[in-house]
């Protein structure tokens, strides 16, 4: 297991991209130890390693739990979340004196809880199970844009050949029932490890 920011061991097969450039960018990430970047970058780094794994609650922080849930809770449950209502929020954040990172996705925005939630899950949809939990669900994949520029559009354009949409792995988000035991997002903010 690596401990530092690269492993150096065995890394799952490659699949040739179509750039020089995405050749690169792959050959690197499969290098990167996933465990020392934040959220959006982890998710990434493990999905190109061969992660198919469902990403659920336990991928996320407690403060970007709480983050997601109340993101949730601006689009007056509607059933899902866009990247306008990312920047709604954000906005709102803003005049309220906490100051994202930034609005728009960058490598900026792994520094805040909801530029990696805006970074990792993009579009999602939601609904209440019949517990009353509310699940988040959605597929980690990257829709098909046109090509951008820079480091930050260089890793987009890499990540849409790379987990295109239908490829991914699944989003199963439980943010729990806040009307059985009160609120079981701050519930993970005293108790981040289930231990109460």
């Amino acid at each position: 297991m690596a401990t530092g920011l690269f492993n150096f061991g065995t890394t799952p097969e490659q699949k040739p991209t179509s750039s020089v450039t995405n050749n690169l960018i792959d050959f690197l990430l499969q290098k990167l130890n996933p465990q020392m970047l934040p959220t959006s970058a982890k998710t990434l780094v493990e999905t190109v390693q061969g992660n198919k794994e469902p990403i659920t609650e336990k991928n996320f922080t407690p403060e970007e739990l709480i983050a997601l849930k109340n993101l949730i809770e601006t689009t007056s449950n509607r059933g899902n979340v866009q990247y306008s209502d990312y920047i709604k929020f954000m906005r709102k954040q803003k005049e309220e004196g906490t100051l994202p990172a930034s609005l728009v996705p960058s490598f900026l925005s792994t520094l805040d809880p909801i530029g990696n939630l805006q970074t990792t899950l993009g579009r999602f949809t939601y609904y209440r199970d019949a517990e009353g939990n509310l699940i988040v669900v959605d597929k980690y994949n990257f829709n098909k844009i046109s090509e951008q520029s820079g480091i930050f559009g260089a890793l987009r354009n890499y990540a849409g050949e790379k987990i295109p949409e239908g490829a991914g792995r699944d989003v199963r988000i439980n943010l729990g029932n806040p009307g059985l035991f009160g609120n079981t997002i701050e519930s993970l903010r005293r108790f981040p490890n289930g231990n109460r």
